[in-house]
């Protein structure tokens, strides 16, 4: 392979790299909300055209419906078009042509990428004024955006020993709760939470308020609970238009004992003896 060969090859991965940064690492979208375990839920960040390098919620309005496109997001936007964007760059420079032609190229994409987001993001704002609000999960809310179940979980078990060292109830010798092993939402701010100290159950309801978690009761020392105290803490607590979800790391399904690596969805009521 002589001199000349190797410097082709490296404009290639050099332009291929560009390319994958502009369509997969480059901001272009204004996007309302955290998503990180560490952000707080009115945040306000750019996004990729790439969801999956922004970790961006589905449902989140600034994103057009079609980068929702799973195989734009894994294979398009990461493979393709930085492999054709690599392609057009040799092909020029195989033709002799100027490298201001080559530089042209990003810059077109950038512009028109912009262009159409920027003319997007203003349409948004006159037909839209009131998205956070219209995003607003319930009639008091505590946020104006409140994250999704999966990620209320992983914040919780992130923000553990800071969070169970708030509760009204003290960790026994150890001087800390275990992580919990089950947890149900029954709004989507609000759950019930099972932990022990490693000798005693307890239960207690947290709330999402603030990009805190916050302890409204602790029910008891317990791991169940007879179903009218159940629907009398959801009637209490809860949404009554919410549906219940459960998560739970173990459970015993028709006589046996099924184990998950962390919290898992189930069908079955974990607080329901």
């Amino acid at each position: 392979m002589n001199k000349k060969h190797l410097v082709t090859g490296g404009l290639l991965v050099l332009t291929f790299i560009i390319g994958f940064y502009i369509f997969n690492l480059l901001p272009l979208i204004k996007v309302v909300g955290g998503v990180s375990p560490f952000s707080a839920p009115d945040s306000v960040r750019w996004c990729s055209l790439n969801y999956w390098y922004c970790y961006s919620d589905f449902g989140d309005p600034a994103i057009p419906n079609f980068l929702k496109s799973q195989f734009l997001a894994l294979f398009l936007l990461p493979i393709v078009l930085p492999t054709l964007f690599s392609f057009l760059f040799f092909k020029l420079t195989k033709r002799k042509e100027p490298i201001a032609v080559v530089l042209v190229i990003p810059a077109v994409i950038l512009a028109m990428v912009a262009g159409y987001f920027a003319l997007q993001f203003a349409v948004d704002r006159v037909h839209r004024p009131g998205v956070l609000q219209q995003l607003t999960p319930r009639p008091t809310p505590t946020t104006s955006q409140v994250p999704s179940e999966d990620t209320l979980i992983k914040q919780l078990l992130s923000s553990w020993a800071t969070t169970q060292s708030k509760f009204s109830s003290k960790a026994g010798e150890s001087g800390t709760y275990n992580q919990p092993s089950k947890v149900q939402f029954i709004a989507k701010d609000t759950f019930l939470v099972y932990y022990d100290d490693g000798l005693v159950d307890h239960i207690s309801i947290l709330q999402f308020k603030n990009g805190i978690f916050v302890e409204l009761k602790n029910v008891g020392v317990m791991s169940t609970m007879p179903l009218n105290q159940w629907q009398t803490l959801v009637k209490t607590y809860g949404d009554q238009n919410f549906s219940v979800s459960n998560y739970a790391t173990d459970i015993l399904r028709n006589g046996k004992q099924v184990s998950y690596t962390e919290l898992t969805k189930v069908p079955e009521n974990v607080f329901v003896r």
